[in-house]
């Protein structure tokens, strides 16, 4: 086996750590990713080499575990076409997207890593006071997802008739370019476009976000079930899972200045943010960066009740063509099911 050991000063500046080409020697494992605050640690942990997003290229993480990660970067959509295809072994989608999908391709949730906490919001302008405001006008942004989701359970917190408040199936990319180029559309965006949006137009506000049902939408990692047929699948979990709880690990640091360069690391692949406002955005986007945190979110005594309110919302709005089995636990302690959120591998990191 011939190795190539460059040493880099990583980018981040903060550790010396070899990145080597194993001439394809490692199994390649493919996870599709968006652009979203807390997806965006497998960016930095590239950024760090910690890992490298190409195949055929490894860090010492994916050295310990055996398993070569090739990171797919993509738009949302993206990523659920590909998981769907069965075009990568991991995606890193919502709680909500993940159950639509399992019926299609049964699912692992292997890693929550964080959730909207105001990160997903209904922008408006500021002649909209209130959501009694919004009845009859469209909301627009990507149906039957998260976005309108969050304006659903919103509605219903508020008491109001979800007959009376339509809305409007647009790509939320194209929602957010049409609003900041000065049209009035009434959005559903999530971070870091709801930032955006509302830094260019100062005549816009939030009437309505995901605060009013923190832990309901949880961004997570989750894995085929096909893959853990495989001989490294659950290795490749067990990578993930590190590559994570490592990154959180740079970001929360006491010394300031690291801290500051992972905020940074992050706010570069969104474009121009900086560390403080990626920290802003954080406290929209609350990470679970944490075992423990890991495990009280992937427990049946959190989620359960969360999943049976989506099994209700898809199955209202036709997204299945059956209600998707959903279970807590090991395949040996469940059996089959559509979905199922396994805590053995943030279980098992242990440092």
């Amino acid at each position: 086996m011939k190795y190539r050991l460059t040493i880099l000063i990583v980018a981040l500046g903060l550790l010396i750590v070899p990145v080597t080409t194993m001439a394809g020697k490692l199994p390649v494992y493919r996870i599709s990713v968006s652009e979203y605050p807390s997806w965006s640690a497998f960016f930095v942990a590239h950024a760090a080499r910690l890992i490298h997003q190409d195949a055929g290229k490894v860090g010492p993480l994916e050295e310990k575990w055996g398993v070569d990660m090739q990171i797919m970067w993509d738009s949302y959509d993206g990523t659920i076409g590909k998981y769907g295809a069965r075009e990568c072994e991991a995606a890193c989608l919502t709680n909500l997207d993940i159950l639509i999908l399992s019926p299609q391709r049964a699912a692992v949730a292997i890693l929550p890593t964080s959730t909207s906490y105001g990160a997903d919001a209904i922008c408006v302008p500021k002649s909209i006071k209130a959501l009694t405001d919004l009845k009859g006008k469209p909301v627009n942004g990507l149906d039957v997802s998260v976005a309108e989701y969050n304006y659903v359970r919103n509605l219903e917190e508020a008491g109001l008739d979800l007959k009376e408040y339509p809305f409007a199936s647009m790509d939320p990319d194209a929602v957010a370019a049409a609003i900041q180029q000065g049209k009035n559309l009434y959005g559903a965006l999530w971070e870091p476009m709801r930032s955006e949006t509302l830094a260019k137009r100062p005549d816009y506000h939030v009437v309505a976000d995901s605060k009013a049902i923190e832990g309901e939408i949880v961004d997570m990692v989750v894995m085929g079930q096909d893959v853990f047929q495989k001989p490294e699948g659950a290795r490749f979990a067990g990578l993930i899972v590190e590559v994570y709880y490592e990154l959180n690990k740079l970001l929360d640091s006491p010394d300031a200045s690291t801290s500051d360069r992972a905020h940074r690391a992050v706010g570069a692949k969104f474009g121009s943010f900086t560390a403080e406002q990626i920290k802003d955005i954080r406290t929209r986007c609350k990470f679970y960066g944490t075992r423990a945190d890991g495990l009280k979110i992937l427990s049946e005594q959190h989620m359960a009740p969360v999943m049976i309110h989506q099994q209700g919302f898809i199955k209202v709005r036709g997204a299945t063509d059956r209600t998707p089995t959903v279970a807590y636990g090991t395949a040996d302690e469940v059996g089959r099911c559509d979905l199922r959120f396994d805590p053995t591998w943030v279980k098992g990191y242990d440092k």
